[in-house]
């Protein structure tokens, strides 16, 4: 599954990361960024959530014409009317195995509405011993000057007319897009992950690996439905560390959503709302406890006999005193 991405670069940039070469004459050309004509818009972010606006690849057929977009994650099928948020369906994610078999994504596919998810990578939790999860950040390998959360790439150049782009390799993943009168949306396909990232997760995106897959799964006009579905397969030129679980509350952006931790330390790996806890009650402990004792002490004699006022000697009652001073008059 994926149920949480990465995507940080600006239009500019997504629009020079996702060039390619015109099979005739090998000349680069840059995809057009288009707004969405719903009004939605990209926020770039290191932790996005199914709803958000991210930049998807588009294109019309032909090769020398493919535009950027953003589109809200979720397909929402043409014909939904009224907001997009009162559709029903979760529809984040679309199973490879019931693709062509649901309605859903059947019909916007037979339109040849197949498109292409950027990302810099996206977020996966592993389970650990049953008992609770550690999340991944998983992405292409990277250029050897560019690690995950730098942006000292920025100060260089990273794009000219006879290389391309040299900066940060985007993760490419399949997907399916519809569009109404009100709404631009698409869905990320899912399979069988590879013997690689079985490690993490049992499913994974369907990933593009390369400007050829990309171009295949483009090409409404010469590859039909049933082989550009046949073409994806499970990818293993993936990479993936740990990171902050942080990343689990889709309102935690911070740039360290993307660098590598130690999951054995066990500090490094808490997130920083369970460091607030934890922090919140060691500081309340020792207060509860210091009350409780007070509660637990005995309680001081007000009888105004200061001797008897020491903590834990026991006092005689009113009606033992009486008695004691009859007996030592009958005596007398």
């Amino acid at each position: 599954m994926c149920g949480r991405t990465a995507c940080t670069l600006d239009p500019d940039d997504i629009c020079r990361a996702s060039a390619y070469q015109l099979r005739a004459s090998k000349d680069w050309k840059i995809p057009k960024w288009d707004e969405c004509p719903c009004g939605g818009q990209y926020f770039p972010s290191h932790n996005v959530a199914p709803t958000s606006h991210t930049p998807v690849l588009i294109s019309d057929g032909d090769e020398t014409d493919r535009n950027l977009r953003p589109m809200s994650w979720g397909l929402i099928p043409f014909w939904h009317k009224g907001n997009a948020r009162d559709f029903g369906l979760a529809t984040h994610n679309a199973r490879l195995e019931t693709l062509l078999q649901k309605p859903v994504f059947k019909a916007p596919l037979a339109k040849g509405r197949r498109c292409v998810v950027l990302a810099d990578g996206y977020y996966e939790w592993k389970d650990v011993n049953g008992r609770s999860t550690q999340p991944y950040f998983i992405h292409f390998k990277q250029p050897d000057d560019i690690r995950a959360g730098d942006s000292s790439w920025k100060k260089r150049t990273v794009w000219n007319e006879i290389s391309g782009w040299s900066g940060p390799r985007p993760l490419t993943i399949a997907g399916v897009y519809d569009n109404g009168l009100e709404h631009y949306s698409y869905s990320v396909i899912t399979m069988n992950s590879s013997p690689t990232m079985a490690f993490v997760h049992d499913r994974m995106p369907a990933i593009l690996d390369g400007s050829e897959a990309v171009a295949n799964w483009l090409d409404v006009e010469n590859v039909t439905l049933e082989d550009a579905v046949k073409s994806l397969v499970p990818v293993t030129s993936l990479e993936f560390h740990p990171v902050t679980k942080s990343v689990g509350n889709s309102r935690y952006k911070e740039p360290d959503c993307v660098l590598p931790i130690d999951p054995v330390d066990k500090k490094e790996s808490e997130s920083k709302s369970s460091q607030f806890m934890t922090t919140w009650l060691k500081k309340a402990t020792p207060a509860k406890t210091n009350e409780s004792e007070k509660e637990a002490a005995p309680k001081e004699n007000n009888d105004g006999n200061d001797s008897d006022k020491k903590v834990g000697k026991r006092t005689k009652s009113p009606t033992q005193e009486r008695e004691e001073r009859n007996v030592k008059k009958g005596k007398e």
